[in-house]
């Protein structure tokens, strides 16, 4: 039977499920398992970026513009110079401004959008915009900002299109996005493996401190967050988990695999969840790496995914 959430240091020669404490690791460990209980009925969690449309209003000072201003900007069709307004805009600002623009001129403004930025503000809109504008982008648009959205936030929203338009988007990525994006859509809905993201730094236990800051910044730059690395063998079994400040902090020479930090907690990619927000409550983390069955690392998922 698969546990909801896992807690184990390395090393782990057996299959099962250990519960432990920093000072002892390296000592032999006792098989056990702790499991959430299952919770109520699922419902779909709103990305955070979505949460943040929902519950706050945008401050009448945006940057150094007042909000009037791009509003009549907006209204004025004078594209050039909302690009260079959009330029010092957070994409929560830009996405809820475009909350009142008439559709037909949402196009315009994603293509006056650098495609990076287009994909960030893509993702904060509602999925019922999303969809909307899904609709009326040319298929150059959509190519370009599915591309870019996080893979977590693109299963979201092709789950929610209708199965003929999700095939056509598919169509649209590059390789190795539509790998990912069919293999967190091979999950059941609602689990911690749907709604996951494959990009997180990864490091061996064999490098020292040093080495893996230098390996962040040089591939950290596309990974969902940096807070937490995770360490993993080459098989791809998941062995700890490190926070980046106490990578920081310690001495540059000191293996990465020997920092002595917390508890590793993760969670199977079926679990639900409730199963996986009660880890977060309970073990207050930023994020929870997802596994498999023999403990082989998948993916991440934020709590902002979540909650």
């Amino acid at each position: 039977m698969l546990t909801c959430v896992t807690i184990r240091k390395w090393p782990v020669s057996s299959p099962h499920w250990t519960t432990t404490s920093p000072a002892e690791k390296g000592s032999r460990l006792k098989r056990g398992r702790e499991s959430f209980p299952s919770g109520g009925k699922d419902s779909r969690p709103l990305l955070g970026s979505q949460r943040l449309l929902a519950s706050s209003r945008i401050p009448a000072m945006i940057g150094s513009l007042l909000q009037a201003d791009i509003e009549q900007i907006i209204r004025a069709k004078n594209w050039e110079e909302l690009r260079e307004a959009f330029s010092e805009l957070d994409p929560s600002d830009i996405a809820e401004l475009l909350m009142d623009v008439p559709a037909e001129d949402q196009g315009v403004i994603f293509r006056i959008l650098p495609r990076q930025q287009a994909a960030r503000v893509f993702s904060y809109l509602p999925l019922d915009r999303q969809q909307e504008l899904v609709q009326s982008l040319s298929n150059a648009q959509v190519h370009a900002i599915l591309n870019e959205m996080s893979p977590d936030d693109r299963t979201r929203l092709l789950e929610e299109l209708p199965s003929q338009v999700t095939r056509r988007l598919l169509e649209t990525l590059k390789p190795e996005q539509l790998r990912i994006a069919r293999e967190l859509l091979g999950y059941p809905e609602g689990t911690a493996g749907r709604y996951m993201t494959p990009e997180y730094i990864a490091l061996p236990p064999d490098v020292t401190c040093a080495d893996a800051l230098h390996r962040i910044r040089t591939a950290g730059r596309d990974v969902e967050t940096l807070n937490v690395l995770y360490i993993i063998n080459e098989q791809g079994k998941l062995l700890e988990d490190v926070r980046l400040g106490t990578v920081v902090l310690a001495d540059p020479q000191t293996m990465i695999g020997d920092i002595e930090e917390r508890p590793l907690v993760s969670v199977p990619a079926t679990a639900t969840r409730d199963e996986v927000l009660e880890a977060f409550e309970r073990y207050d983390r930023v994020a929870l790496p997802v596994v498999d069955n023999d403990g082989h690392m998948l993916g991440i998922i934020t709590a902002d995914d979540i909650i």
